[in-house]
């Protein structure tokens, strides 16, 4: 549950700092930073799944 809290704040992040890109520079490098940050994020928890059943295995 701790990590679903974790992955919701960390998208309203992503999606404040898009529209403050967009504002700031073009939609464009909002748009770009969004996917780049998102493919990030869903590596990260992906990994962080694997290695927590890994764990859990042992």
């Amino acid at each position: 549950m701790k990590s679903i809290l974790k992955a919701l704040v960390a998208m309203f992040g992503i999606i404040v700092a898009r529209i403050i890109l967009s504002v700031a520079f073009t939609d464009q490098v909002g748009e770009v930073f969004s996917k780049v940050s998102v493919g990030i994020l869903f590596y990260y928890f992906i990994c962080k799944f694997i290695k927590s059943r890994s764990l859990a295995a042992d």
